[in-house]
């Protein structure tokens, strides 16, 4: 990496492994990936560098580097145009990394090839869900556990065509709730959870 942006990350990685995406980093970026919109401060800047969003404070505090991690953040609002509180996608974020001469962490880069690849959709319509009231976290909950299941179980999410199936997707979402949705599933129906990632994966 080479540049003030990928030095201040270089700085910002001290300490942070992120050449392996072991299994907690994977299990971390399905997580995010599966959420539409990064807050900036913690969330977005800690997933950059490569660190749970939830240590990011302790990370920056034991290694003396508020000050860059301010620098970073400033100019990541600067250059995209972010106003204070204000969330990004991921794949925006990514973007102006490779902009800069940066990379995401292995995991992250991996999911999200996979979402610019296959879940171009990025805003759904709210009236493909049976239930009108049905909260975005909702949503982004099941797509969470969707793109879980198309990249750890791929051959159990395709259909005789070999393409992404949302009927299947579904079926074994519900099958496997109890994995995916630990505080219980979202207020949608088998059939109304499918029309949602078929809406997302029609672009494949």
């Amino acid at each position: 990496m080479s540049g003030p942006v990928a030095a201040l990350i270089t700085r910002l990685r001290s300490g942070v492994n992120v050449a392996v995406a072991d299994h907690a980093q994977q299990m971390l970026y399905e997580y995010w990936v599966g959420q539409e919109h990064w807050p900036l401060a913690p969330v977005a800047m800690a997933l950059l560098v490569g660190v749970a969003p939830d240590k990011w404070a302790n990370h920056v505090e034991a290694l003396g580097l508020s000050a860059e991690a301010e620098l970073l953040r400033a100019r990541i609002a600067a250059d995209l145009g972010l106003e204070a509180g204000q969330s990004i996608e991921g794949l925006r974020l990514r973007a102006w990394a490779q902009s800069q001469g940066v990379s995401l962490p292995p995991a992250a880069e991996h999911l999200l090839d996979f979402v610019a690849r296959t879940l171009p959709r990025m805003a759904a319509d709210v009236s493909l869900v049976s239930a009108p009231a049905t909260r975005n976290t909702d949503k982004e909950a099941v797509l969470g556990a969707a793109l879980a299941l198309v990249t750890r179980f791929t051959e159990d999410c395709l259909d005789e065509e070999r393409m992404f199936d949302g009927a299947r997707i579904a079926r074994l979402m519900l099958a496997q709730a109890a994995l995916w949705f630990p505080d219980g599933p979202p207020p949608m129906n088998e059939q109304a959870i499918a029309r949602l990632v078929e809406h997302y994966i029609s672009g494949f």
